[in-house]
């Protein structure tokens, strides 16, 4: 497969420091995220194995040292990159129909997901069900951190790092979509359960495709912004026994939702691919 168009200016870039980082980078937020759970769960009072259960404030700060760690990295190494970081983590905004498409066809994706999860996982595992259970039952101050990491933080971070630092520059050497591939399938292992990472890993294409099309992580951003609040909401009304599938009622929604979708994501994809300006 051809190989994106670049700038005939511009050097052909290393490819091993992108690689190298983005193995590295991920298990060095595990490690940084372990340790702010361990220090708080002393500081609760809490033992390992209370830790270990759902926990509203364990998952907020999960979320947020992970995501803001994810940030400062992508931030960093960009920060090192002879190109201004503006262009190496593709900061800027196409036409703002480019925006709203793409955005709004965004459910099509999460219930393509929600199908495939519901269909390969009738019940939900523990996991998924401890995590609907946190969602369900967080209020006050700690809601705000969780609702605010997930929707907010997480989006900037995750993306700044996977669609931003490392696709960019995979994009100028690998074909592309080797180039989406790749980050998308780290992106999806770090959520680190296997029912998560099926619901995650069509929706990592996807960011990798709006990315590559846009040529802006701004936009993929507001996407993934746009499909944690709808999990995040939709959570607030599965089913307790249950949760999210096709035998429950708050799955609905999600699908009539969806369905509105396709009509934004023709559109999106009839958009001509935003050219790429190379640094």
């Amino acid at each position: 497969m051809a190989q994106l168009p670049r700038d005939e200016h511009s050097a052909v870039p290393r490819l091993w420091p992108t690689s190298f980082a983005l193995v590295g980078v991920p298990v060095l937020v595990l490690v940084v995220a372990v340790i702010a759970i361990l220090v708080y769960g002393r500081a609760q009072g809490l033992h390992l194995e209370k830790i270990n259960e759902p926990n509203p404030g364990v998952s907020g700060l999960a979320v947020l040292v992970s995501s803001t760690a994810f940030a400062l990295a992508a931030l960093g190494l960009a920060a090192l990159s002879s190109e201004p970081i503006r262009a190496r983590l593709r900061l800027r905004w196409p036409q703002l129909q480019y925006v709203l498409l793409f955005v709004l066809a965004t459910p099509v994706i999460g219930g393509l997901s929600s199908v495939l999860d519901s269909v390969l996982f009738p019940e939900p595992t523990p996991y998924i069900q401890g995590l609907l259970e946190v969602l369900r039952a967080t209020s006050g101050a700690t809601a705000i951190v969780l609702f605010i990491s997930t929707i907010v933080i997480a989006p900037i971070g995750e993306e700044l790092f996977f669609r931003g630092y490392v696709q960019t520059r995979f994009e100028r050497r690998l074909p592309i979509v080797v180039a989406i591939v790749i980050p998308a399938v780290v992106f999806t292992l770090i959520h680190m359960n296997v029912q998560h990472m099926i619901g995650v890993f069509p929706f990592a294409l996807w960011a990798g495709y709006v990315a590559w099309r846009t040529q802006s992580v701004l936009v993929v951003i507001l996407c993934h912004a746009y499909n944690n609040a709808i999990s995040v909401v939709g959570a607030q009304f599965t089913s307790p026994t249950t949760g999210v599938g096709l035998d429950d009622p708050s799955f609905v929604p999600l699908l009539v939702l969806a369905a509105a979708s396709i009509v934004p994501l023709v559109l999106a994809l009839r958009l001509p691919r935003v050219q790429p300006t190379w640094g």
